[in-house]
Formats: structure tokens, sequence, C-alpha cells
């Protein structure tokens, strides 16, 4: 009986330390909506899928679906529609399902059809901004890695052009210095072949 214990034990520990190394080799990124059918996430999850350098660092983008009160974001309500706001109780169960699934970023997609969304440690974006331009949801994630608002090919500073959301699927000029920067921003080394 006690070999059966140590061995289910060992077993166990092997799993866990397997499942902790696999999930430090590919980065996930956790989406929060409450938008029915979760569609608008799960266009951002393909922006992810499709755009350099998130491939290529095997990023995980998982989908979370919460009831419009658990979520609780909306228009600032001040007349700028573009401007979302999400409770703190929003903010706080969006970080803790991210904690909990072992995610390193999350983003949260509010069932509104204005353009808008918001920034911070835990940015939004509105389901009619990913409707109209898919990278809406990356672009807010790349502000959480020190990423402006358009991006130089260093990825430095702002310019008039070069941003995430102008270019499409494969076709998008990724400069070295975005994997570099994209994998700090997720905790993770960067592929040897792209050093």
């Amino acid at each position: 009986m006690k070999h059966l214990f140590l061995f289910v034990l060992s077993v166990a520990l092997f799993s866990l330390i397997h499942a902790a190394h696999a999930a430090s080799r590919h980065p996930k990124i956790l989406v929060v909506t409450d938008e029915p059918g979760a569609q608008a996430a799960y266009l951002v999850q393909d922006s992810f899928a499709t755009t350099a350098p998130y491939p290529c660092l095997n990023v995980e983008v998982q989908v979370i679906s919460l009831s419009r009160e658990e979520l609780d974001c909306r228009p600032h309500g001040d007349g700028r529609d573009r401007i979302v706001l999400c409770s703190s109780q929003a903010s706080r169960k969006a970080q803790e399902l991210r904690r909990r699934v072992g995610a390193k970023k999350v983003l949260i997609v509010v069932d509104l059809p204005y353009y808008g969304g918001n920034g911070g440690p835990t940015p939004v974006v509105t389901s009619a901004a990913q409707y109209r331009a898919p990278k809406t949801g990356m672009h807010e994630i790349m502000h959480t890695m020190g990423f402006s608002d358009t991006y130089d090919p260093s990825g430095q500073h702002s310019v008039g052009s070069g941003d995430i959301m102008s270019c499409t699927g494969q076709d998008c000029y990724v400069p070295q210095e975005w994997f570099s920067k994209v994998a700090r921003g997720l905790g993770v080394r960067l592929p040897r072949e792209f050093q």
C-alpha cells in the first residue's frame, strides 16, 4: 500500500512539474467577454494565431465568457462612448481568472456597439471595435508590454505608421525588436531562431 501511495504521489508530482514546464513554454493570454457567442473574443484569438510574432512564440489565447452583470463595463457616460470603463470589481475578476488559468495577460471584450476601449493593466475593447479592426485587442495587449500607439521599426516610440493594426495576417512586417519586447512582455524566452 505504501509503494502504491508513493507511486501515485510521484506521478502526480511529475504531472504538476510537466504542466508547469509546458505552461512556461507556451505563454497564455486570457480574453474575458460578456458578448453572447463570444465572436469578437474569437476574432482576438484568431489575430494572435495569425500575426507574428505570436505564433512563433506559441502563444495560446483562451476565451472565457461571463454575464454582462459579472463584467460590469459600460461607456464612460459623459458623451465619450469610445472610452469604456469597467468596474474595479470587473478588473479584479479578470485578473483573478488570468491567474487561475495561468495567463500572462488579460483582455476584456465588452459587448457594445461603439468603437472603443481603454488601456491600463486590464485593457478593454468593445466587440464593435474588434469587428471593425480585428487587431484592436492585440493592440491594447501590446500597450501592457510597453508599446505606444504606433510603433517605429524599433518598437520604441510613436510615429505616423507601423501600427500592428494597419497590417493584415502574414503580410505584417515585424521588426526583430518586437519579438524580443513581446517575449519579455509575456515572460518567455525568445526562441533561438529569433535571437
